[in-house]
Parts: structure tokens; sequence; C-alpha cells
């Protein structure tokens, strides 16, 4: 993995928010090269400035019942 060019990732990842209308967690980590705990950062900054949603997600992680297990994390940009 890369190591964060935090400034400049940023903008980068605001281009690549706003060129898909969803997108995973998973594929703007395979975007950008870039571990989920350091996206999950940087996509808090954009959601705290409002321009950024979490979506919740319906599908299941793949396969379980539990409730309590991970599911797929989307985010649009866009208020």
């Amino acid at each position: 993995m890369r190591p964060a060019r935090t400034p400049l990732i940023l903008f980068e990842l605001r281009d690549f928010l706003k060129g898909h209308d969803t997108v995973s967690l998973k594929q703007i980590c395979d975007h950008f090269e870039s571990s989920e705990e350091a996206m999950e950062d940087m996509l808090q900054i954009w959601i705290r400035k409002g321009h950024l949603r979490a979506l919740d997600s319906n599908i299941p992680c793949g396969g379980c019942t539990d409730k309590s297990c991970s599911r797929p994390k989307f985010f649009r940009w866009g208020k």
C-alpha cells in the first residue's frame, strides 16, 4: 500500500466520488490502494462537511443472518 498523502488524496477522493453515483468502500480502497481504516477517516471529513452521505446497506455480508455482521458500506456524493 502506498503512504497516505492526505491533502492531495482528499481532492482526488472528492473527484472519484463525484464521478460515481454510488460507490462502495471496497471500490474506493481498491482504486486508491489504501486500507479501509485510512479511507474511512478521509470519508468522514467529507461527511462532516456535508458533501458525502453514507448509505444504509440492505445487502447481507455474504450469507449469514447475524444482524451484528458487517455489511458493505456505500457512499454518495451530494446532499
